[in-house]
């Protein structure tokens, strides 16, 4: 699952693994259109994450964890949180579809909302212990917490 990458300004950009390349090039229209969006959705929410095929299907990983996966299937696509508990916490954010514990069915023409996968990515990476992509940090390890104040001295913001 390794990626290719190169340096650029002082940021690290990743090219997509051959296997998903290959995954995306095997589908037939509109599910490869619909599932390149949903790709470059997740990339831009999480650009450090590895990307590589887990399970059969096109999933990201952070520190070797699996933050978001999809997959195509003939008559719909699926959004893969990779945990048997984002779903059921977002179901108020989910009417509009079908899920199950453990996938998010959408249509082969329509992406899913980029702000609904932020929200879907967020909820893993929460769960992961790890910052959301919606924090000014950007998905990864949270921060530590910061100390208290020495005695005398005025506490930071």
């Amino acid at each position: 699952m390794r990626l290719r990458e190169w340096e650029h300004d002082g940021v690290t950009h990743h090219v997509g693994s051959p296997e998903v390349e290959a995954y995306l090039a095997a589908l037939p229209a509109p599910h490869r259109e619909t599932m390149k969006a949903v790709r470059a959705t997740l990339r831009g929410l999480l650009p450090d994450a590895q990307e590589g095929i887990s399970y059969g299907a096109p999933a990201l990983l952070l520190n070797g964890r699996p933050v978001a996966g999809y997959a195509a299937f003939a008559k719909h696509l699926t959004y893969l949180p990779h945990s048997g508990s984002v779903l059921a916490g977002l179901a108020g954010d989910l009417t509009a579809y079908r899920f199950s514990k453990g996938s998010l069915r959408f249509a082969v023409d329509q992406p899913l909302p980029a702000d609904l996968v932020a929200r879907l990515v967020d909820a893993r990476l929460v769960e992961l212990g790890m910052s959301a992509v919606s924090d000014p940090g950007g998905p990864g390890p949270a921060p530590a917490p910061s100390a208290p104040a020495p005695p005398g001295c005025p506490p930071t913001a």
